[in-house]
């Protein structure tokens, strides 16, 4: 822990108040504290009890909002997991745990000028780049001539479509290998208790592509 985090913290929230009185429309900023969710104050003295604020409130004032943007949020579900962090909030409760809500209220009410900044304590827990799994490429061609019912090709397009894959000639196969599957399944009408699937054969698959290949050559 250093004097340059502390520091950082009390320079995003003077970011994001100069980012919204740029705007013209910041009418004021207002924070308390509480114990009991009833009872709001400015400043709470330590107890035996509660050594530390239970609440936190922030308020930010908006031209053209009727009612006032506020955040209100919990100290047990805010305080940093790490030990350092945490000893520096129970220090400084008031001035901490409120610029995390401050840090909330002023992102809430300008979006569009105020893009959020990952706190010390979330950098530090943030996944690295390289942990992140690639995404997998999938050929929709040849997973769509395996398929042998209508579900698992229904479910091939929602697949398709959730990953944006879906193009022109992809609908159009799509189409074709639904009509497909119903036309034999109304020449050859087989009750689906008794239809046994199985892995497809690495000549199935061969089979599979050559279609994809045609099919795009075409």
């Amino acid at each position: 822990m250093s004097d340059t985090d502390v520091q950082e913290i009390a320079q995003t929230i003077s970011e994001y108040r100069v980012m919204a009185a740029k705007t013209g429309e910041w009418r004021g900023f207002e924070q308390s504290f509480s114990n009991d969710n009833i009872t709001w104050s400015e400043y709470l003295l330590p107890t035996e009890e509660h050594p530390h604020p239970l609440l936190a409130s922030a308020t930010v004032h908006r031209s053209g909002f009727m009612v006032p943007i506020r955040v209100v949020i919990g100290w047990d579900e805010s305080v940093p997991a790490e030990e350092e962090w945490r000893e520096l909030w129970e220090r400084s409760p008031h001035a901490l745990f409120g610029a995390s809500a401050a840090r909330l209220a002023y992102i809430r009410a300008f979006p569009e000028v105020i893009t959020s900044k990952p706190s010390s304590d979330e950098r530090k827990i943030a996944a690295p780049v390289a942990d992140q799994a690639a995404p997998v490429a999938r050929d929709w061609d040849i997973e769509l001539d395996l398929a042998a019912t209508s579900d698992e090709v229904a479910a091939l397009w929602a697949a398709a479509r959730k990953a944006r894959a879906v193009t022109v000639p992809l609908e159009r196969a799509f189409k074709i290998r639904r009509d497909e599957i119903l036309a034999a399944a109304v020449a050859e009408p087989t009750p689906a208790s008794t239809v046994v699937r199985s892995a497809p054969s690495p000549a199935q698959v061969a089979a599979a592509a050559r279609r994809s290949r045609e099919r795009s050559a075409t």
